[in-house]
């Protein structure tokens, strides 16, 4: 989509495509951005320093490894003799357009990351992260007279997020359920949510599902489990 934006050049495009997602507000495609540079500096830390990518690789959640052995699985499977003859043919097309790096121009990007993250990344982290009322505003005051409804879906393996609505009679409808997926809170953001109420566990329904097409199905953890995430038993 980048260079249906204007942007011609490859590690522009990636440059933009990674950024773009961080800066987008969405939970979906932030982790997608952050997803999408880690798998760039991670490879160029590889061919540097082995030992200290599978240290920092070792270091991430088990669904983040799990999605990208996933994506490195996909990749693999155009690893072939034609695929190295079509890359040096696509290589000497970017020479032609200009791109003087042909298809490291793909690896250049790890430069504008680390640049971008030595001016940018300082400046936001000062600023400090927002708190949750103003990340989440429509998970507070909610009415409590019929308790809270916890909706919980899993988003990749071992990876959850959830949302929260005034407690009711009534099964939820679809828009509902998909409304929250716009706006999802991990466990931990949730349960420091959920401590802004006064209400006993009884009063909060913690209820898996599957919001969207986008989301795992539920049949792979009970009910059981999901209260165990949130309180422990």
């Amino acid at each position: 989509m980048a260079h249906q934006r204007g942007v011609a050049s490859e590690q522009e495009a990636n440059f933009v495509a990674v950024v773009t997602c961080l800066l987008s507000g969405d939970p979906l495609y932030t982790y997608s951005g952050w997803l999408f540079g880690f798998a760039h500096l991670g490879n160029a830390l590889y061919r540097y320093d082995p030992d200290r990518y599978f240290e920092l690789a070792g270091a991430l959640p088990e669904g983040v490894r799990a999605d990208l052995h996933k994506n490195n699985v996909y990749w693999e499977q155009f690893e072939t003799k034609a695929a190295k003859v079509s890359e040096k043919v696509y290589d000497t097309m970017l020479k032609s357009y200009g791109q003087e790096l042909g298809v490291r121009s793909y690896g250049a990007v790890v430069d504008l990351l680390i640049a971008w993250a030595e001016t940018e990344m300082p400046e936001r982290q000062e600023a400090g992260e927002p708190d949750l009322k103003t990340l989440f505003p429509e998970y507070y005051g909610l009415d409590t007279f019929k308790g809270l409804e916890v909706y919980l879906w899993q988003e990749a393996d071992g990876s959850y997020r959830c949302g929260v609505l005034t407690g009711t009679n009534r099964n939820k409808t679809a828009e509902e359920l998909t409304g929250l997926t716009r706006n999802g809170a991990t466990i931990e953001q949730m349960k420091e949510i959920l401590s802004s109420y006064s209400l006993d566990k009884d009063m909060i329904a913690i209820i898996p599902v599957q919001v969207s097409e986008t989301t795992y199905e539920t049949a792979d953890f009970a009910f059981a489990r999901v209260r165990e995430l949130f309180w422990g038993d």
